[in-house]
């Protein structure tokens, strides 16, 4: 049981959080050389730098790249430790600016840097307009309150596993 737990507990871990992605390929690079080791390319590994599929956090990961299809943003999806992309809308559906306007591989998200830039604390693209400054800024969503629940998450997945030691 308490295997099942840690498990948990790592699958859920949101990687190394990271304020904001690159946004150009010199950028991108130099954070791949330093977060992907010679090891993990050998695998077919490279560095990838994209939100969670919650929009809650974007992360720096080594993954097998994705064909992402026209009109969608990468993500990270955290339950499956994979890149993917966001399959609840479509970037024209979110009316997000900048969309990609042609397939592309995952690890290249950096040339649409309307797919890297979210809001943690209203889980939302920012060039999205339902994302609205007015919106980003309401009092009534507290950033660390967000940001604490994964806190407590944890918290109570390893109070429980201490139950049942």
């Amino acid at each position: 049981m308490l295997a099942f737990i840690i498990g948990m507990v790592l699958i859920m871990s949101p990687g190394d959080g990271i304020e904001e992605c690159p946004r150009n390929k010199t950028y991108w690079d130099e954070r791949a050389q330093i977060v992907c080791n010679d090891s993990m390319t050998e695998k077919g590994l490279v560095y990838h730098c994209l939100p969670t599929i919650n929009l809650k956090t974007s992360g720096e990961w080594c993954l097998t790249p994705k064909k992402i299809l026209k009109d969608y943003c990468a993500v990270y999806r955290t339950f499956i430790n994979d890149v993917s992309f966001d399959q609840l809308k479509s970037c024209s559906e979110r009316n997000i600016t900048n969309c990609p306007n042609t397939s592309y591989f995952s690890n290249e998200i950096y040339k649409y840097p309307s797919c890297l830039e979210i809001d943690p604390d209203n889980a939302c693209y920012i060039a999205a307009s339902a994302c609205s400054k007015t919106q980003r800024g309401n009092p009534e969503v507290s950033g660390a309150e967000n940001h604490s629940s994964f806190s407590t998450w944890i918290a109570l997945l390893i109070c429980t596993s201490v139950l049942f030691i």
